[in-house]
């Protein structure tokens, strides 16, 4: 999995995210654990081969951020098997007690069947 917290340009995860895809059984192929997330080049997530692609723009709403994908990736193109965008603002960009809730989003994404997939006023599938 890659999860961007930024798109144009787009930025890895860092600081407390990759634990958070760990937590929810998930493997970040970009991210660094414990470090300021940092602009890398697309060519960096398609190198990735990805299965999901999870986008969680710092402190931008779920309805921005999906306008915001889709105007990248309609340039770019698919960048995964799947691709989702959440509500970065309210539960990835900042340490609190609803990063339980982000694992739980998380884990509603990588393992469908397992765990509910979380509801659309917090993620949505692209695609």
């Amino acid at each position: 999995m890659v999860i961007l917290e930024w798109i144009d340009p787009p930025f890895n995860a860092g600081h407390w995210t990759p634990g958070l895809v760990q937590l929810a059984g998930g493997r970040d192929l970009l991210g660094i654990p414990g470090r300021p997330a940092h602009p890398i080049e697309w060519k960096a997530v398609i190198d990735a081969h990805a299965a999901v692609l999870v986008i969680s723009a710092c402190g931008l709403s779920l309805e921005r951020s999906l306008a915001e994908a889709e105007t990248a990736l309609s340039r770019i193109g698919a960048l995964a098997d799947e691709t989702w965008v959440v509500d970065g603002n309210a539960f990835f960009s900042r340490p609190g007690p609803r990063l339980v809730d982000s694992v739980e989003i998380l884990a509603g994404i990588l393992h469908p069947g397992v765990v509910d997939s979380p509801p659309a006023t917090v993620a949505r599938r692209l695609g």
